[in-house]
Formats: structure tokens, sequence, C-alpha cells
């Protein structure tokens, strides 16, 4: 599986991660019953964040097992200092 939509995303303290938005998987994709309606506002339930790192050599099935779970894996590229 190919990281499908991705983001680049700065974190405070120097860190970098690469996040996979899951576009290219129906099980990601939001259904009406996710959004959380707020008056004027309907904002997305979050999923969560599994993480791995570039020296893992299994991240395709990391990233398999996360979207079972409503996971969005995201690849740190560099860590905090």
């Amino acid at each position: 599986m190919a990281m499908v939509g991705i983001l680049g995303v700065g974190l405070d303290g120097g860190g970098t991660l690469i996040l996979d938005l899951g576009l290219d998987d129906p099980f990601l994709s939001c259904s009406r019953s996710q959004w959380i309606k707020y008056p004027n506002v309907m904002v997305e339930r979050p999923h969560k964040l599994k993480i791995v790192t570039p020296h893992q050599s299994n991240i395709a099935t990391e990233r398999h097992h996360a979207v079972q779970q409503k996971q969005l894996i995201s690849l740190l590229i560099s860590s905090c200092k």
C-alpha cells in the first residue's frame, strides 16, 4: 500500500512527519455520521495517528492495520530535538 494524499507536518520542537490522509481507502472516507455538529459549524471527528519510522521494514503492513482500526499512518522523518 502506498501513501495517497499526504501532508507534511512540522512539529513543535523541530520534528517533521508525513501524514497519509488515506484518500485511496473508502474505509477512511467520511460519512455524515462522523461529523460533530455545532451551531453553524460541522467538524469531522479526528482519526488517531499510528506513527512509523523510515527504518521499519513493514510500513505497508502497518498502514493496512492502521486503516482497519480507522487510524491514519504518519511517517516520522525527523524527530524533535
